[in-house]
């Protein structure tokens, strides 16, 4: 199955778009004053993932997980190759 860069644009458009909303949900429950004295911090971790436990840990996400089934194996598949192709076959994140 090709890769349609057209329906990769689309499917980029929609997750951005999801996680934008979901920013969104999290912003309101933090302004909601059902919060005090919030606290944050940063951990810095390196993991790498092989091409398939990659897109296994992709498919546990919620906006993954809502796309079509045709334009998911799509994007899984352009992702599978860039993977493969471009970066050795894993990914250092």
């Amino acid at each position: 199955m090709a890769v349609d860069a057209e329906v990769l644009i689309k499917i980029g458009i929609e997750l951005t778009k999801a996680a934008l909303q979901e920013l969104n949900r999290l912003w309101m429950a933090i302004d909601s004053g059902h919060f005090k004295d919030l606290i944050s911090g940063q951990v810095i971790s390196e993991v790498s993932y092989t091409a398939d436990e990659y897109l296994t840990l992709l498919n546990t996400y919620s906006p993954y997980i809502k796309l079509d089934p045709e334009n998911k194996e799509s994007l899984f598949l352009g992702l599978r190759h860039r993977i493969e192709d471009d970066f050795g076959g894993s990914l250092q994140l």
